[in-house]
Order: structure tokens, then C-alpha cells, then sequence
């Protein structure tokens, strides 16, 4: 069905699921490789490394911890399911707002075979994908696969021409499956992917005319009228005013006339979108007897991520984000299952470790200050926020859920489940002027109540969340 209605990655979806919604996470990181879900209205828009997704994403039943990695391009795929809701009874790592689990075909025993895809379209869409399944023997199968998709961005920059939107990535796959017997079985995973991209097809959508930083950047292009309150700007300079940008059409001036149309953007900034995922995986199933299983998943993963955009989509300065981060993640599932006809039941453990190290920083003509104003009105730069940020977390959980079916037309399930999450972090976050300067090396110490340039102090602090 879902190569029928070419659902070929996981933000695709939204096309055919009710109430789930699936955007990349463009509008705030810059990288089309993230992923915004809501799932009823439940989710998570921010895709930094402070918070959790709202709804989770699996990978073979493997969590994937962060938002980048979890635009999954529909290659080699055995099935999707939506779950809607908070999940955490049946398996993996609690989530608000439901989960999306996406399986990838295993390795078939005694079975050679290969499956491949063409295809072109629009935009000078190109891509291309083939599996291959060889077996090794009576027990043992290997499974190999990769593809890559190339198509023009659908807005274009006035500036240089640019097409935003564009896709360009490939990714490669690898599995083991080891069947010695009809009570044990071993699946290994290995996969790759990379993206490297303009960034997110943004426009402009609005100005508002009496913000001050659209009136400071206004004011030192040059636009005719613009007015702003701010030293050096003294009574009686015709720039002297509370904060506004005229109506006219002029290119100094930041207002709503900077729009360009649907498929035009204004911008001038640099612009890129570039990640890198990999991880690797095993699951063991081993039967104990007719009615119990139990079931291991280990696995680790890494990405890395960069995402530039010039959000303001116009000429001017307003603010441009650049933000980059590595994360590792190690977990370890452990489920016991058991069914005895009209009972059943899951009792599982979950660890969950993760580090991820993020630098985010902001061009921004702001806050007012008389060294910043006097810069711009000169032609200088304005200034920048930095933050570098540490952030690990260690969770344990145990979970359960019971099932009665006392007939066949009645079943009635119960769960519970505990989780403690410890959270580190480490921030580093400061105003540097002018913003052309690079970041500094070591990092400041200080804070701004000790006469240093730091908003929060860079020692660790931690937090523990049981639930």
C-alpha cells in the first residue's frame, strides 16, 4: 500500500494517517533532516538538544532520541504503524503523543532475490533504490540495500538564485539474520545515511513594521522615514522616533512589502542543511518455552547535523540562525513475554544513555546598545548570541501490561510503568559584538553578575524526573 500510494518517507505520512502531522524542522534548526510530528495535536516543535520529541520515532523497534534522523527515506520497508497517545507499557522509551515505528525487511532464509527503483519526475526529481537478500547458508541471510534521491528545490532565491527545498541524499543498509533453531533467533542492522541540502523553502510571511529590530536594521540600510529611539539617534535627526519602517517599496526598508510571492525568497545570507546518521543494532529473540519469550534489543547510534538559515527572507540583517550538534546514544531493552491463551502479558526493562554537544548561535541587531547602534549606522555588523551547550541524560525504566480476554468479544488491558530520567547539562550562553568575530577560545567563566559577558553559568547542573 504504501509503494502504491507513493509514500516514500516518513513525512509522507501525514498524507494518508488522520491526526498526525509531519513537517521537517526547518522553521527553527535550518536542517530538512529533522522532524517536527504531532500526533493529535501532541508533539514537540523545538528540535534542540533541551528538550524530547513529543511523539517518538523507532527504527526497528530502536528509539531514536533525537529530532534529526527522523526523516527516514521508505527504501527497503516492511511496514509503518502509528501508534496514537502516550506510549510506555509495551516497550522502549516514554513518549507524550504517540510513536511511529517503521520496520525494514529482514533477511529471508534459502531465498535469493533482487528488487530495484527507477524513478524521475518534476522538479528534475531522480532517484534510485535496490535491495539485494543472499543467503549463507541454511540458517544464516544477509540483506543489502541503498538509494539516493536528488530533486530541485521549489523556491528560488532573487538574490543568487538559490533553490531552497531541494533534496539531495543517499543512504545504505546492512543485515544479518541467524535462525539456528525454531527457539532463537539473532537479526544484526547496520545503516548510514547522509544529507546535503540548500535548506528548508522558506518566504517571507510578515513584518511588523514597529518591532525595533526591523527598525534598527531598517534605519542603518537607509530607508527613507524609518525612525528609531535609540542612542546615538538624538532629537531633532530625522531618524529619531519610535521604532517604525514606512510603507514603501524600497529594498533598505524591512516591511511587508519584502514579500516576493509563494515561491520567491528574498534572503542573502548563507543557507545550508547538511546531516549524517549511522547506527547499528541487534535483536534476539529466544523462547523459553511455548508460553514465554524474551526478547534483547541493544543498540547505538550517532548523528551530526548543521543547519543555516536566513530566517527574516529578506536583504536585511534581522536574524539568521546557525546551529550544529553531535549526539551518541547507547540502549538496551530487555522483554519478557508471556501468553496463556485468554492471559497475556509484557514485563520489560529500558536504559537509555545519551551525550550531545550543540553550538547555536544567533545574528541578531539587538539588544539597542549605544556600541551596537553606533556600528550599524556606520555600515558595521551588529551583534550575535552564542550558546554552546552539554547535555546528557541517563534513563531506567521498567514497564508492564496485562491483557484478559474472558471472551472473545471482550479484553480488557492494564499498564504501568516508572521511569527515572537524570539529566546534565552545561550551557555557555553570551552576547558577542561585533558579531564577526569568531567564538571565543577558551569559553568566558563568568557571569554577568561576577563582570563577566556569560547569562548563565557554565557550571553542570542536573535534574532527576521520576514518573
Amino acid at each position: 500500500m504504501l509503494d502504491q500510494r507513493q509514500i516514500v518517507q516518513t513525512q509522507d505520512l501525514e498524507r494518508i494517517t488522520p491526526s498526525l502531522q509531519f513537517k521537517p524542522a526547518g522553521q527553527l534548526s535550518g536542517n530538512s533532516a529533522a522532524s517536527v510530528v504531532f500526533i493529535r495535536g501532541v508533539g514537540q516543535v523545538d528540535p534542540t538538544a533541551a528538550v524530547d520529541p513529543g511523539v517518538g520515532i523507532y527504527l526497528d523497534e530502536v528509539y531514536l532520541g533525537r529530532a534529526v534522523g527522523g526523516a527516514i527515506d521508505f527504501g527497503d520497508i516492511d511496514g509503518v504503524e502509528v501508534l496514537r497517545g502516550p506510549q510506555g507499557t509495551l516497550f522502549g522509551r516514554n513518549t507524550i503523543g504517540g510513536a511511529i515505528l517503521v520496520r525494514t525487511r529482514q533477511p529471508e532464509m534459502g531465498k535469493t532475490s533482487v528488487r530495484a527503483r527507477l524513478r524521475i519526475g518534476d522538479y528534475n526529481l531522480r532517484e534510485g533504490f535496490a535491495a539485494v537478500n543472499v543467503p549463507l547458508g541454511d540458517t544464516l541471510a544477509a540483506r543489502v540495500s541503498g538509494g539516493f534521491r536528488r530533486r530541485d528545490g521549489y523556491v528560488i532565491r532573487a538574490f543568487d538564485g538559490l533553490d531552497l527545498g531541494n533534496e539531495n541524499g543517499y543512504s545504505l543498509n546492512g543485515a544479518l539474520k541467524w535462525e539456528p533453531s525454531s527457539d532463537f533467533d539473532l537479526f544484526l542492522r547496520a545503516d548510514y545515511s547522509r544529507r546535503d541540502e540548500h535548506g528548508a523553502p522558506f518566504v517571507l510571511a510578515g513584518v511588523n513594521e514597529q518591532a525595533p529590530v526591523a527598525a534598527i536594521a531598517s534605519v542603518a540600510a537607509g530607508c527613507p522615514g524609518a525612525t528609531i529611539p535609540f542612542s546615538p539617534i538624538v532629537p531633532g535627526d530625522r531618524r529619531f522616533g519610535a521604532p517604525n519602517v514606512p510603507m514603501i517599496n524600497d529594498a533598505r526598508c524591512a516591511n511587508d512589502l519584502q514579500a516576493k510571492g509563494d515561491f520567491v525568497n528574498g534572503g542573502n545570507a548563507p543557507v545550508m542543511s547538511m546531516s549524517e546518521v549511522w547506527g547499528v543494532a541487534g535483536t534476539a529473540n529466544i523462547h523459553l518455552t511455548d508460553q514465554a519469550l524474551v526478547k534483547l534489543i541493544t543498540a547505538y547510534r550517532e548523528t551530526s547535523s548543521r543547519g543555516v538559515r536566513d530566517a527574516d527572507n529578506t536583504p536585511l540583517t534581522l536574524i539568521t540562525t546557525d546551529v550544529g550538534s553531535q549526539s551518541a546514544q547507547f540502549s538496551q531493552e530487555v522483554q519478557l513475554q508471556l501468553d496463556f491463551g485468554k492471559v497475556s502479558g509484557i514485563l520489560g526493562g529500558y536504559y537509555f544513555n545519551e551525550s550531545t554537544d550543540e553550538r547555536a548561535t544567533v545574528f541578531l541587531a539587538f539588544p539597542p546598545s549605544p556600541p551596537v547602534i553606533r556600528s550599524l549606522l556606520a555600515g558595521g555588523p551588529g551583534s550575535r548570541d552564542l550558546q554552546v551547550s552539554r547535555l546528557k541524560t541517563n534513563s531506567v525504566a521498567l514497564f508492564g501490561e496485562a491483557t484478559w480476554s474472558p471472551t472473545d468479544r471482550l479484553e480488557l488491558s492494564g499498564g504501568l510503568r516508572y521511569t527515572s530520567d537524570r539529566k546534565y547539562y552545561q550551557g555557555t550562553v553570551l552576547n558577542l559584538f561585533p558579531a564577526t568575530q569568531p567564538d571565543p577560545n577558551p569559553l568566558p567563566q563568568l557571569a554577568t553578575t561576577q563582570g563577566g559577558p556569560l547569562f548563565i553559568f557554565p557550571a553542570r547542573s542536573s535534574a532527576i524526573s521520576p514518573r
